[in-house]
């Protein structure tokens, strides 16, 4: 190892340190004021503090660069040096390390070979010096054997398969399923609650109450997708069928996922949850994006008298969450270098591309929402029309379901984000 590369190294580790020492004294609210933390940086204020720890951050990570291409460097020289000597004369003489003396290599044995001193009196012209000559020019050499010309490399591929760039599930984990065995849900919803409960005296009249039950219900409807395929691309490619299945399946899944949330509810689609009656919104108008989400999660509590478990926000509005910053340029959502929170006032946050920008769904999807199943996702693979005859089958995937929302107030959706 070379003397700039453990200085580089030294540099590198110095800077680090520096970096972890201010965050440590910054605390947890990560208060770049701190009189400690201004003089560890030589910094005037904690604006002044925060340019100067991500000039820290800059060096080490300048400096990292450096190291890395540094030592790759040196092992390439090493490995060039190496080759050079071999090239120059073989392996040391293990009697004589310093290099005074040397084995011939297998060439310089060759050409010093008394079969190769006949050789060339009897095939090389007298007026071609051979060290010169070239290849061309000697007689009785044959044509050059290469991979091209010769015998080509066998160059199989790997069974790695690089899926596409899909959508992962995101919603679905948030919501129970149910299996359900008739081809529609229902429930009923107590919709009236008018409660006269009062203190009375001796012989009166009891106050009455009134309660109101509402039958609710939630066709089941068919998600489904499917794919031709010839015999022998199933037959011919090892797992094909089990990777198309995967693919299909999923496609009807991902459906599903979104559905549960933005489905109309005209048949054939299912109704999500944001277009059932009676779900509230809570527009962010000119309230911080935070005291939006707090307002929806209150309306949750007070008016749908439920407790939120989670804030579905789609993923373009996540990134305004994590990069706001305070009036000093201080990061609400944590430092840069971490990872940071992802939830809001405890909720866990479902980051997503089913909502659209600028919309987040605030709700108690355990306890007021479920997916109702009448089967999970069936992959099936058959016949169809002339595809017996032809050497084809379809490869096919469906689901029948039913989203309930057993309470609608008990989610609110925040616009204007």
């Amino acid at each position: 190892m070379s003397q700039r590369l453990t200085e580089l190294r030294e540099r590198t580790k110095e800077k680090q340190t520096l970096a972890m020492e201010v965050l440590k004294l910054a605390g947890d609210a990560r208060d770049f004021s701190r009189k400690d933390v201004l003089e560890k940086l030589g910094a005037t204020d904690s604006a002044d503090a925060v340019v100067k720890w991500n000039a820290v951050n800059a060096e080490a990570s300048g400096l990292i660069q450096q190291t890395r291409e540094l030592a790759q460097k040196e092992e390439f020289d090493a490995c060039e040096q190496r080759d050079e000597e071999l090239k120059r004369g073989g392996r040391r003489d293990p009697v004589h390390p310093t290099g005074e003396t040397k084995e011939l290599s297998i060439g310089e044995m060759v050409v010093k070979s008394k079969e190769y001193e006949e050789y060339r009196k009897t095939k090389v012209p007298t007026n071609i010096d051979l060290p010169d000559a070239r290849m061309s020019d000697l007689v009785g050499l044959k044509t050059l054997m290469s991979t091209t010309a010769g015998y080509a490399p066998d160059s199989p591929r790997t069974a790695d398969v690089v899926p596409f760039a899909r959508r992962p599930i995101q919603i679905l984990s948030l919501i129970p399923v149910r299996p359900i065995g008739v081809p529609i849900a229902k429930w009923m919803e107590k919709t009236t609650e008018t409660i006269n409960a009062a203190e009375i005296a001796e012989a009166a009249t009891y106050p009455e109450s009134v309660y109101v039950y509402t039958e609710r219900t939630s066709p089941i409807q068919k998600v489904a997708d499917s794919l031709p395929v010839t015999d022998e691309q199933l037959e011919d490619v090892d797992g094909m069928q089990g990777l198309i299945q995967d693919d299909i399946g999923g496609g009807v899944r991902l459906k599903i996922d979104s559905q549960v949330v933005v489905g109309t509810g005209t048949p054939p689609q299912i109704r999500g949850i944001t277009n059932y009656a009676g779900i509230q919104t809570q527009a962010r108008g000119a309230d911080p994006h935070f005291d939006a989400i707090f307002k929806a999660i209150t309306k949750c509590r007070a008016v749908g008298r439920a407790e939120p478990d989670a804030v579905a926000i789609h993923s373009t509005d996540w990134q305004t969450f994590r990069l706001m910053r305070t009036a000093d340029g201080i990061y609400i959502m944590g430092n840069p270098s971490e990872v940071g929170s992802v939830n809001l006032f405890g909720l866990p946050i479902a980051i997503n591309e089913v909502l659209t920008v600028g919309t987040a769904l605030v709700g108690a999807y355990r306890e007021f929402s479920y997916l109702a199943e009448k089967r999970g996702v069936l992959v099936e693979v058959g016949f169809t029309g002339t595809q017996f005859t032809e050497g084809k089958k379809t490869v096919r995937a469906s689901a029948r379901i039913a989203m309930v929302v057993r309470r609608a107030a008990a989610f609110c959706t925040v616009t204007g984000l």
